[in-house]
């Protein structure tokens, strides 16, 4: 006679006999990829296999830089050429010299110009 082990999943959704396995969280720079990806209108079911063709990359590894692994010198590279506006500065640390103005908007990282309406004399009651 067989008996069945029972496996319990554990609180972060791994096998609780695995305890060394930890679900991977995006670092800074994972999650600036991901806004520009959906900044460059692939947020959508799919986008992310879409965008890595759009690169010339495999899905695996845009997918792998999402999920944390390290942005490498070669596809910053490729990202830089593909999306202007956009400079390895800013996808590995976040500096926004890097970005144009309107890639800086686009992502978030800059406010837009604000929009007037009405006449000056009407906004301050003269």
């Amino acid at each position: 006679m067989s008996t069945v082990k029972k496996i319990s999943i554990g609180p972060n959704g791994v096998a609780a006999h695995y305890p060394r396995v930890k679900k991977i969280v995006g670092s800074p720079e994972s999650q600036r990829c991901i806004r520009l990806r959906k900044a460059m209108g692939y947020d959508y079911h799919g986008g992310q296999k879409k965008f890595a063709e759009f690169l010339g990359v495999s899905p695996d590894r845009w997918n792998n830089v999402e999920r944390g692994v390290p942005l490498g010198k070669e596809l910053a590279f490729i990202v830089e050429g593909k999306c202007p506006g956009v400079g390895a500065k800013w996808l590995w640390f976040g500096d926004i010299a890097d970005l144009s103005v309107k890639m800086a908007q686009l992502l978030g990282e800059m406010p837009t110009a604000p929009t007037t309406s009405g006449s000056r004399s009407a906004r301050h009651g003269s």
